[in-house]
């Protein structure tokens, strides 16, 4: 009232609308922005889809079937196995330990560091745990996730094929047939190569990426990978003579040392 002080209150809408305040000479309103009001919030969906783009979401309601949903649903040829969620935001977490460890050679490293190098090589920066067939196909509701700002689906084309690796005669893809195991596969393409460890074939997983090792597999599906893994070939003559002429030179000139030793003491 003297003009030598300055008050600030706040009123929420509920009390205004309760109880008006009079508003005197002078005085200044100020209305406050809702944070964050004018934040796009995209997803973006991408792949075999009716209708592939950017969908706007509203913060912690939007859900990835509703989205799905927007887009159209799936075309015929799309693959929930190998369907994804990757998350942008906030999903960018420096490593310390393993940007150290891709400084480090392999022999340099403990067997638990070479395990964890790997591990974290393929991992997949941002990729959110979700099963799309247990969500549109078995409607479990639990797999049915709150999308975030930046989210990005991708539903590729089905593979209707098995692609086999390695030292089998053929390598190459073949028609997917859910009652044929890693066996059939490898025999239609012309069996093990000579060089071949046909005990060590490995099944790399379509929607995972994971090495598993083909006795562990019941069945397999449509995209995984068969790795046939060669038997690498033994040390070359050539090489075996000269290393074996070097170590007996090695040993005539500690004998000869020795003997010299020997008669200089008499």
């Amino acid at each position: 009232e003297t003009g030598t002080y300055q008050v600030s209150n706040y009123y929420s809408l509920d009390v205004l609308n309760n109880n008006p305040v009079e508003l005197k000479n002078q005085d200044r309103v100020i209305i406050r922005q809702i944070p964050e009001y004018y934040l796009d919030r995209f997803v973006k969906v991408d792949g075999y889809v009716n209708y592939p783009g950017w969908y706007k979401i509203i913060k912690d309601k939007t859900t990835l079937k509703e989205i799905i949903e927007q887009a159209g649903g799936f075309l015929d040829d799309a693959s929930l196995t190998e369907a994804s969620l990757t998350r942008s935001v906030g999903s960018t977490e420096y490593d310390p330990e393993y940007e150290r460890l891709k400084l480090i050679p392999r022999a340099d490293m403990t067997d638990d560091e070479y395990d964890y190098l790997k591990a974290k090589s393929r991992e997949r920066p941002g990729r959110v745990v979700v099963d799309f067939e247990r969500l549109f196909v078995m409607n479990e509701s639990e797999e049915n996730i709150i999308l975030k700002r930046g989210d990005e689906i991708n539903i590729p084309e089905a593979k209707n094929y098995i692609t086999l690796l390695g030292q089998v005669v053929n390598p190459g893809k073949l028609i997917y047939k859910e009652q044929l195991t890693y066996e059939d596969y490898i025999n239609i393409a012309g069996g093990y190569g000579w060089r071949a460890l046909d005990d060590e074939v490995r099944i790399i997983k379509a929607n995972t990426g994971e090495w598993v090792e083909a006795e562990d597999i019941d069945a397999l599906k449509p995209g995984d990978t068969i790795w046939v893994p060669e038997d690498p070939p033994g040390p070359k003559f050539w090489d075996v003579f000269t290393t074996a002429l070097q170590v007996a030179g090695q040993v005539a000139a500690v004998v000869a040392a020795t003997m010299a030793v020997i008669i200089a003491s008499r």
